[in-house]
C-alpha cells in the first residue's frame, strides 16, 4: 500500500508529490489496535450490563421494602393508600362503587400465648395466602397491622362482598394451620363497608371497623356489613 499526497505550488507552477510506503509492521499494529478496541468494547458492555442488573436488583429490593409487608409479602399500608387513591379516581370517573373489608383473625392472642410468636407469624402468613387465593385481579389487599388485613374490591357492592367473605370465611375454617405435629384451627371475622362518593380511606376504614366490632360481638367467625 502506497500513500500519495500532492500539492500545487502556484509560484513555480509545480506539483509537489510526497510518496510514502507503509511499513510492514503498521498492519500488525493496526490489527492489534482493532483487537484491543474489540476487547475494550466487549468488557465495557459486560460491565454496563452487570451494573444495570445490580442497580436494577437493588432498586427492586428497595421498592419491595417500601411497598410490601415483610412477613406476608402483600401490600403495606403506605402502598395500599396509593392503591386506594388510584382506585377511587377510576371509580368516580366510571360512576361505580367498591367495598372494603377488614379481616381479623379470631382469638389471635391466645394462639400467640399458647403456641408462641413463631406459630403466630405462621398463622398470619397462612391466612394471608388463603385470602390471596380468593382475590380477583382488580382487588387490592394489604396487611393493615398485627393480625388485620384490608381487602378493597372494586365494582363490588356490599351484598356481593358479604357473599365473597362468607365463602372465604368457610374456606379458612376448613383449612387449619398445620405446623409439625400441631393442627391449629383458625377462623376470621369480617367487617364490610361500601364506598361513599369521594370518601377518604380513613373514613371508610372506620366504618368497616365498626362492622368488624359488631361481628366480634356476635361471636366472631362471621361477616357483618356496615348499615348505611
Amino acid at each position: 500500500q502506497v500513500l500519495l499526497n500532492t500539492r500545487l505550488l502556484p509560484e513555480f507552477d509545480w506539483y509537489l508529490m510526497v510518496e510514502q510506503s507503509n511499513h510492514p509492521l503498521e498492519k500488525v499494529l493496526f490489527i492489534t489496535l482493532l483487537k484491543n478496541l474489540s476487547i475494550g468494547i466487549v468488557v465495557s458492555v459486560l460491565f454496563l450490563l452487570l451494573l444495570w442488573l445490580t442497580i436494577g436488583g437493588y432498586q427492586r429490593r428497595l421498592e419491595q421494602m417500601a411497598t410490601k409487608d415483610k412477613l406476608t409479602g402483600v401490600m403495606n399500608r403506605q402502598a395500599f393508600e396509593h392503591h386506594f387513591l388510584r382506585m377511587r379516581s377510576n371509580m368516580l370517573q366510571q360512576g361505580k362503587l367498591a367495598s372494603l373489608t377488614i379481616i381479623d383473625i379470631d382469638y389471635f392472642k391466645p394462639i400467640n400465648d399458647l403456641h408462641g410468636h413463631s406459630i403466630g407469624d405462621l398463622a398470619i402468613v397462612h391466612i394471608a395466602r388463603l385470602i390471596q387465593t380468593s382475590l380477583r385481579y382488580s382487588d387490592g389487599m394489604c396487611r393493615w397491622g398485627g393480625d388485620e388485613f384490608l381487602v378493597l374490591m372494586p365494582e363490588c357492592n356490599g351484598e356481593q362482598a358479604v357473599a365473597r367473605m362468607r365463602t372465604l370465611s368457610e374456606h379458612i375454617a376448613q383449612s387449619p394451620l398445620i405446623s409439625g405435629s400441631k393442627t391449629i384451627p383458625i377462623t376470621i371475622s369480617c367487617g364490610i363497608a361500601e364506598t361513599q362518593g369521594n370518601e377518604e380511606l380513613r373514613s371508610l376504614v372506620e366504618r368497616a371497623d365498626i362492622a368488624l366490632y359488631q361481628a366480634k360481638r356476635q361471636g366472631r367467625n362471621c361477616v357483618v356489613k356496615m348499615d348505611e
